[in-house]
């Protein structure tokens, strides 16, 4: 069982959300235990919340498909805790199960999710939740978006990722003195900003071949979860997922190369992260 604060959150209005990440135990009694950990922190901190994470349980029958459910008692005290908390499931878009067994005999579920206080729905009116595809992992990610605030021009920004890659950092050292520019020191550093914008952008779009052929795969892999949830596995299902497992990890980078398969994951990570504007990590 894990569960921590993230931190708090202070929106533009100048209000403040705690925010809340559950990992929630398969054994019963710990779960009841943190519904009572998360309650009694809510009594202390009389502040709107925003809980989310993996809470290894359903709030309705309907959440999950094919294999055998009998945690009744554990959705029954999901149910009574949100209840308590009067925290808000906003509705799910996208792929409606969060979590797969991977196993021939699918069985599915939406054990993740966003609960969020009433206050901040009346904040963020168009808030809503969506489940993205997975590709090798037992779990969707799950996306809280809002609206987006026109914060005037993007600034100069640079995926972490990147920088551990020696072509774009050569690149940049041949290309940055060649730019001809004139004007003040501010100026002349603006204008060089946007010129080594335009070459890096170009250099990903060179780049993002592979990342395409991934996103290709990833998209078979999520329609062949779609139709085995409807039509069950077959012979043919299978064979077809473990061809497409197979050129996956071949796009990765796999091959002879341990490791190197989840190296491009981790940058697809990193640039999420980086994305998202987390701090804490």
């Amino acid at each position: 069982m894990v569960y921590h604060f993230c931190g708090v959150f202070k929106k533009k209005i100048d209000k403040d959300v705690v925010l809340c990440n559950v990992y929630a135990s398969t054994l019963e009694h710990e779960i009841r235990e943190l519904w009572g950990r998360i309650r009694y922190s809510q009594q202390t901190l009389s502040l709107p919340w925003c809980i989310w994470g993996d809470f290894h349980t359903i709030l309705h029958a309907s959440e999950r498909k094919v294999g055998v459910f009998n945690r009744w008692s554990a959705m029954i005290n999901f149910n009574d805790f949100i209840i308590r908390t009067k925290v808000f499931d906003l509705p799910l878009h996208g792929i409606p199960f969060t979590w797969s067994n991977n196993k021939v005999k699918g069985a599915w579920a939406r054990l993740d999710r966003f609960l969020v206080s009433l206050i901040i729905l009346s904040w963020f009116p168009n808030i809503v939740q969506r489940s993205l595809p997975r590709s090798i992992s037992d779990h969707s990610a799950i996306i809280l978006g809002v609206s987006k605030d026109n914060w005037g021009s993007s600034p100069f920004r640079l995926f972490n990722g990147w920088l551990g890659d020696k072509e774009l950092l050569e690149e940049e050292k041949l290309g940055w003195p060649g730019y001809k520019v004139s004007g003040s020191s501010s100026r002349l550093l603006q204008t060089k900003l946007k010129l080594s914008t335009l070459d890096i952008k170009q250099w990903a779009a060179n780049k993002s071949k592979d990342s395409v052929a991934i996103k290709a795969l990833e998209d078979n892999l999520a329609d062949l979860e779609v139709r085995a949830r409807n039509d069950g596995w077959s012979n043919s299902f299978r064979e077809e997922r473990l061809k497409t497992l197979a050129e996956y990890w071949k796009v990765l980078g796999r091959r002879n190369k341990c490791g190197d398969n989840w190296k491009v994951l981790r940058k697809e990570d990193q640039m999420w992260l980086q994305k998202s504007r987390i701090k804490w990590l």
